[in-house]
């Protein structure tokens, strides 16, 4: 807020006079204007609404109580000075009870109103600047505050970005930092897997303007609109104040720092995705060759068991007829067939290793299966 210091003056006299000499006296310093009938008065305070007013309350025709009630209402600051040729005491307090601020007799001296007005005005001058530096006081004051406030948003969600696990858990943690600026948002991630929205469908007017405003440039202004576009993700931000509010370049400046470290959580996040997805990938691959490999030799210990059997057997027989073209005597010949039928026995008698190898081999591809389901 500025003031003006060029302060105005009123001489409401009929006697020209006076009017010439406190004119001449005044106006290479102020601004000053001259009314030489209770007629012109009124007119004149309501073009000027001056800063001091000297007049001569026996003026004729004036209405002193009206004349002193337009210029308080016009100006509530304003140094009223009665000039006048009555000097008693009773004058002098009607004068004061009208509102006046001071009161000159006539005849008066010219040095005596010169010193006085410096004097007063000097004093609202000092008063007005005194006023200027608390209005400015307490503008910074309260901006200070503002900011203060502002920059607790920015800290909160510097701590949260780090947090968010997901592309949505980020959306709303902006969200909840935009609405702290009461302002409305509609934002668009462009994440690893394409672009999710908050506040508008897919298929809206809002999410179309924030996949193509890249285009435009960082900033895209509208009346009380703003979009702040980044690589991974655009804001538009609804009832913004006016652009030369003082808000307006904060909010600006402030989405702008949290946009940054959005658009950097978003590329660490789809960094994380893709290393999960290859890692799932290789895994579930890994799984799948280790069961192919499993069941492979599952079959091949399966048809070495059936091929040794199968050689056991014909090796039974052919040692059967060897037996038979010896010629050996009964005694020998039964001797021998009995230790051929224990060893085929003992042999017959491990077929439950067999079984059990099984089974474990079932078992480990069976935790394969599942293992590959988990990831």
């Amino acid at each position: 807020m500025t003031y003006e210091y060029n302060s105005k003056i009123l001489i409401i006299d009929s006697c020209e006079n006076d009017r010439t000499i406190l004119q001449g006296m005044l106006e290479d310093r102020y601004v000053v204007d001259v009314a030489d009938s209770a007629e012109d008065c009124l007119e004149h305070i309501n073009d000027m609404i001056p800063d001091v007013v000297i007049l001569d309350p026996v003026m004729e025709g004036l209405d002193l109580k009206a004349t002193c009630a337009l210029v308080r209402k016009l100006n509530k600051e304003v140094y009223l000075v009665f000039l006048s040729s009555l000097t008693t005491l009773g004058d002098t307090i009607k004068a004061y009870e009208l509102g006046a601020d001071d009161y000159i007799s006539k005849p008066y001296c010219p040095i005596e109103i010169d010193a006085k007005l410096k004097i007063q005005i000097e004093n609202k001058k000092i008063y007005l600047q005194l006023l200027e530096q608390k209005d400015l006081a307490t503008g910074v004051a309260q901006s200070a505050l503002e900011s203060a406030g502002e920059m607790g948003v920015i800290i909160r969600f510097m701590e949260n970005v780090g947090l968010c696990e997901s592309y949505d858990d980020l959306g709303v943690s902006l969200l909840q930092s935009c609405e702290a600026y009461h302002i409305n948002p509609v934002i668009q991630i462009r994440g690893h897997h394409g672009r999710l929205n908050f506040r508008c469908a897919n298929d809206s007017v809002e999410s179309f303007l924030l996949e193509r405003s890249g285009e435009k440039g960082r900033f895209v202004e509208s009346t009380r609109k703003l979009i702040i576009n980044n690589p991974s993700i655009s804001v538009l931000l609804r009832d913004m104040p006016e652009v030369e509010d003082s808000h307006y370049g904060r909010i600006k400046d402030n989405l702008t720092i949290m946009l940054n470290a959005a658009d950097a959580r978003i590329n660490s996040l789809g960094l994380e995705i893709q290393i999960e997805e290859e890692r799932e990938s290789g895994l579930s691959e890994t799984i799948r060759d280790a069961r192919d490999s499993l069941a492979q030799v599952m079959n091949d210990f399966h048809d070495y068991d059936v091929a040794v059997m199968e050689k056991i057997v014909n090796f039974k027989h052919e040692l059967e007829n060897v037996l038979l073209s010896l010629s050996l005597e009964a005694e020998q010949e039964d001797e021998l067939m009995d230790y051929l039928d224990s060893f085929f026995k003992e042999i017959k008698a491990n077929v439950h290793l067999k079984e059990v190898i099984e089974v474990r081999f079932e078992k480990l591809i069976s935790n394969l299966d599942d293992l590959k389901f988990i990831g």
